[in-house]
């Protein structure tokens, strides 16, 4: 849920808030609940002394969209599916409007499962799977499934967006329908998967056998690593919601949406400047500024052949830059036909993100572009003010934290297993430790894996660079050892992974 943005509004014609609709209706808008550029419009408001949600429909098909909003919501209905009820059908400045009731004291189920323990995670699970049985049973599909499209309030369940709501008679549609809805899951929460299928049978009258949970499992695998990668290798690249792109012949730029550059020169000190630049074109001068921070001794982070790495303050945000350099022509002959490291970098940052795993905030991609060279590249992130995890062992006093931190590491590390990435320099360093949890750096190594036996050795790797980093510290090493065993094993006992035994933890 976004503040109120006076500017948004003001796009969409709203001044001071208010919502006047053309049937008369007054609402007050309280805050905007979701943006869809040339889509799609969703406000919290109120009317009447009641809360409820508008949403505007804008472009060529809004008609189209409001025509299916409100036979989604009738379908759930006569299917007596819970869903937030049809209040209203309006229009502002000729765009089609909906009202809809607000549900008191809801939460989406993606908060609720990031807020919860396992056992309300996992009772959760199954009750959304008998709720999609629900939907499968009268042919409904919800075909944008994810965890945000459902609410829960009272321990009832409640269907989002009519406008997803599609009738088929498809097996085939209705199973991959649920593999998608268990891919928006954490790769934690696969634990409830088996389950929560056998109580999706159970509803739908199917017979549940290891075949089709077998299917089920490995739907929602392969889906869930493609939407990954669809989102951090190709939609990050252009320009979307979260992410600004432009180019021209001298640089590519990936600019984050949560990082608001409104110039080309981020330099707020004057007295950075010099007359030097005063000639340069504004189509250079990201890369300009980014230089000029990096040349500030103070800023100094790192300071190498290959990799240059400094912090600053740009738009009043605290940024870590991070530029990878070329030693020479050979150097830069060599890597002309890879993927730069900063791009390796931004993609494996949003990739982690997808997977709710702790990295800093990815802010900006900059490329200086040669048809046949490769040349200097940067990497921006949010700068993040907190000890590495090796600082963390050495300082802190209180045992428990220790302990827990620890689990949070294997367990960081386990998710990483279930996911087949490896990070490649698991130096301590690289992690740091905010909020007693680890948060992963330096991702231009960070390697998704499709061979299982390839992966096997690399996550082996990664584990034996992890514990090298106190390979005279009989403590951290106990402690880690014990951490890994319960992250890994869960409640089996009489189970090691081969990867804890050859990386010499088990």
């Amino acid at each position: 849920m976004q503040m109120l943005d006076s500017a948004l509004l003001a796009g969409f014609g709203i001044q001071d808030n208010l919502l006047k609709l053309e049937t008369g209706e007054e609402l007050i808008i309280l805050s905007i609940a979701r943006v869809l550029p040339d889509q799609r419009l969703v406000c919290r408001c109120m009317l009447n002394a009641s809360e409820v949600y508008a949403k505007i429909f804008m472009g060529n098909r809004a008609n189209i969209h409001v025509a299916r909003e409100a036979w989604g919501i009738k379908s759930l209905q006569n299917a007596d599916i819970l869903t937030p009820s049809l209040l209203l059908e309006s229009t502002y400045q000729n765009q089609p409007v909906t009202i809809s009731a607000a549900i008191q004291n809801a939460q989406n189920i993606d908060e609720f499962m990031l807020k919860n323990d396992y056992l309300a995670r996992r009772q959760m699970t199954k009750n959304l799977a008998k709720t999609v049985a629900k939907h499968h049973q009268a042919n409904l599909i919800q075909t944008d499934i994810h965890l945000k499209n459902f609410l829960v309030a009272n321990n009832q369940i409640f269907t989002l967006d009519g406008d997803g709501i599609r009738q088929t008679n498809s097996e085939g549609q209705k199973l991959r329908n649920l593999a998608i809805l268990f891919s928006k899951f954490d790769v934690l929460d696969d634990d409830f998967m088996q389950e929560s299928v056998e109580i999706y049978c159970t509803a739908v009258g199917k017979k549940f056998n290891p075949e089709f949970f077998a299917k089920v499992y490995g739907l929602t695998q392969a889906i869930r690593q493609k939407t990954a990668s669809d989102y951090a290798d190709k939609k990050v690249f252009r320009t979307c919601t979260d992410v600004k792109v432009t180019q021209n012949r001298q640089h590519f730029l990936a600019i984050s949406s949560r990082f608001n550059v409104e110039n080309n020169s981020v330099i707020e000190n004057p007295s950075l400047k010099n007359s030097a630049l005063e000639n340069t074109s504004s189509e250079n001068q990201w890369v300009n500024d980014m230089d000029i921070f990096l040349n500030i001794p103070a800023n100094h982070l790192k300071n190498g052949n290959t990799c240059t790495i400094g912090s600053a303050d740009i738009n009043h945000k605290k940024v870590v830059i991070k530029r990878y350099n070329i030693k020479n022509f050979w150097h830069g002959f060599k890597l002309a036909f890879r993927q730069s490291r900063a791009a390796k970098s931004w993609a494996n940052a949003h990739r982690l993100q997808i997977f709710n795993i702790a990295t800093p905030q990815p802010l900006a991609l900059i490329e200086e572009k040669n048809k046949f060279l490769a040349n200097r590249s940067y990497f921006l992130s949010e700068f993040v003010d907190a000890p590495d995890i090796a600082t963390f062992f050495a300082t802190e006093k209180d045992l428990s934290i220790k302990e827990k931190v620890a689990f949070e590491t294997a367990k960081t590390f386990y998710k990483l297993s279930l996911l087949n990435i490896s990070h490649g320099d698991c130096k301590a360093s690289n992690i740091k430790i905010v909020n007693n949890q680890p948060m992963l750096l330096d991702l231009d190594s960070m390697r998704v894996q499709k061979n299982t036996f390839l992966y096997d050795k690399q996550h082996v790797r990664d584990l034996k660079r992890l514990m090298k980093n106190w390979e005279n510290n009989i403590e951290v090493t106990t402690l880690l050892k014990s951490a890994f065993k319960l992250g890994y094993d869960g409640e089996d006992a009489f189970s090691v992974p081969s990867a804890l035994i050859r990386a010499g933890i088990a």
